[in-house]
């Protein structure tokens, strides 16, 4: 996903996120189990994968999580998770986690790293590795869902929203690892992918766009440079892109954007969380020439910790664009995808989570 707002986390198990459980419980309990679907998913505990666990136990599916020893499992606290040990750098470790799987959904992935090698070591090389386990091991896969980016397309030149088909121009190093791994699924003959390129995402549980959330609750709305349009996506609304690429034929060997309904500037995305915080905030514009120095800085300092930091010389190539804005048709018209949320209505949700959870 693209990193755009990540820019801009202590959290403990709150009464909602427990209810939330036990209705989830509550659903497993009426599953039929001769519709059970072995699913493996990639990056499961992370922001995206958690919300995708829970939809896909709440329709009947058996999620079985790559995860490594010291992963964090507060998102998933679900008995009916099967959980394997693994890792995408070592390919001998996948044989367990992709056999017997009926479909891999790929989300893991790094956002952040110091170098363009690194960011396809973990982008690109993982991936590689997945699919060569799989070609090994299940051979007979139904569907390899893989998430990319709207990094991967780029930004729009000139203000049109992208399609799929447009070629792409990445910015970032980041957004040229994600490409890289595009085209690997697409130079694989006969492999049944489909690409998801999902946008900045925001929801319950994400720590980057609710920088933006905390800036605001601290009644700062920042602006930097010219105002910014893009595409966004509530991490709901994206949940259901996932689900309809794994159960559509149509989306075999194809590639989507999956976002909200509509473009916004970040001016009125920041409204929008002020509001739902009740806050009235001062808005402070930042130039983008002052960007660099902190980026520079925070490279140097990455350096001496031997870190990746989040503020980096390619985020800045990343936050300069004007257009970060994709058209949605396609997945309408093939998947059936129609965002469940609005962006207020996701804007809001998201809101309330963060401060019945004590994040803000």
């Amino acid at each position: 996903m693209t990193k755009l707002s990540s820019f801009f986390f202590t959290a403990g198990n709150s009464l909602i996120f427990r209810m939330e459980f036990l209705t989830i419980q509550l659903d497993l309990n009426q599953i039929n189990e001769s519709s059970i679907m072995r699913i493996a998913v990639t990056g499961a505990t992370g922001f995206i994968g958690s919300h995708l666990i829970e939809s896909l136990l709440q329709k009947g599916d058996h999620p079985v999580c790559l995860i490594r020893k010291t992963s964090n499992l507060q998102w998933l606290p679900y008995p009916e998770i099967e959980f394997v040990t693994g890792n995408l750098q070592e390919p001998e470790s996948l044989v367990d986690f992709v056999k017997n799987a009926e479909a891999v959904i790929h989300l893991a992935g790094i956002t952040k790293a110091r170098t363009e090698a690194e960011y396809r070591a973990g982008n690109f090389a993982g991936t590689i590795n997945l699919v060569r386990a799989i070609q090994k091991f299940n051979p007979e896969i139904r569907r390899f869902v893989y998430a990319s980016s709207q990094a991967a397309a780029g930004p729009s030149p000139d203000g049109v929203p992208l399609k799929e088909d447009d070629a792409p121009h990445p910015v970032s190093a980041y957004g040229r690892s994600k490409l890289e791994a595009e085209t690997y699924l697409k130079n694989t003959e006969a492999f049944p992918f489909t690409i998801i390129r999902p946008p900045a995402v925001y929801g319950p549980r994400d720590k980057d766009v609710f920088s933006a959330f905390k800036l605001c609750a601290r009644g700062i709305q920042p602006l930097v440079g010219k105002d910014k349009y893009l595409s966004i996506a509530f991490v709901k609304n994206l949940v259901k892109g996932f689900l309809l690429a794994l159960e559509k034929e149509c989306a075999r060997r194809e590639t989507y954007f999956i976002t909200d309904d509509g473009i916004l500037t970040w001016k009125t995305l920041t409204q929008m969380i002020a509001n739902a915080l009740g806050k009235k905030p001062i808005r402070i514009h930042i130039p983008e020439s002052l960007l660099s120095v902190p980026a520079e800085l925070s490279g140097l300092i990455g350096n001496i910790l031997n870190r990746p930091m989040l503020f980096s010389r390619d985020k800045i190539m990343e936050i300069r664009q004007h257009f970060w804005t994709v058209d949605i048709s396609k997945a309408k018209v093939e998947l059936g995808y129609k965002p469940d949320f609005t962006t207020e209505e996701g804007i809001r949700e998201t809101a309330r989570w963060y401060l019945e959870n004590g994040w803000l």
